[in-house]
């Protein structure tokens, strides 16, 4: 991977990639099956907006909402003070296939063969035991997700994000992950720090 001149996007330099957009980047198939684990640097790319630049020295986590009191963590805050934790998770773009499926019908999105999805060991901390911390209240339903990365849509510019049931963000295998395949993440696969829920 080499940086774009804007400092924010990557170019893809990899042969095992293909570009389909600005920062859509798919694996080939057969490089792809080739290990059970996906090599980072052949792990898929999904981006709607650009790569932010994040100082990871300086980032912060902030927690808001049904909780005891706004609360945030540094990286360094998140390692020292929970039990560190990995699992195995495979992501797959919600438009995986896009191709086959605009074979017969025209569907919008990008356009997919069957490369957009990956597996990875992810390393961090458990969510549950960030939200336990900051004293999630029994009334709170759904643990909602905004990322640094903002989209254009029709002139109207908003952050990324997603949200979860709170069973899902309480269970022991969602994570906030720092690190990738035992390397730490790499700004598009969501540097400093990203939520992975498996399942």
């Amino acid at each position: 991977w080499a940086r774009g001149e804007s400092g924010y996007e990557w170019m893809q330099t990899h042969p095992a990639l293909k570009a389909l957009d600005p920062m859509n980047l798919e694996p080939d198939l057969a490089r792809l099956v080739q290990s059970w684990v996906t090599p980072t640097e052949q792990f898929y790319v999904r981006s709607h907006g650009k790569t932010p630049k994040v100082d990871a020295a300086e980032y912060r986590l902030k927690i808001t909402g049904l909780i005891n009191g706004d609360v945030s963590y540094s990286l360094e805050e998140l390692s020292r003070l929970f039990p560190q934790t990995s699992g195995m998770a495979t992501l797959q773009c919600a438009g995986n296939r896009r191709t086959e499926m605009s074979a017969i019908k025209k569907v919008g999105g990008v356009q997919w063969g069957p490369g957009a999805i990956s597996n990875a060991n992810w390393s961090g901390v458990r969510l549950a035991d960030v939200l336990r911390a900051a004293g999630v209240k029994d009334s709170a339903k759904h643990v909602e997700f905004i990322g640094r990365d903002s989209i254009d849509n029709k002139g109207q510019v908003a952050p990324f994000g997603g949200s979860i049931p709170i069973e899902k963000a309480l269970a022991s295998e969602t994570l906030l992950a720092w690190g990738m395949n035992g390397e730490p993440l790499t700004p598009e696969h969501g540097a400093p720090l990203r939520v992975v829920v498996p399942g």
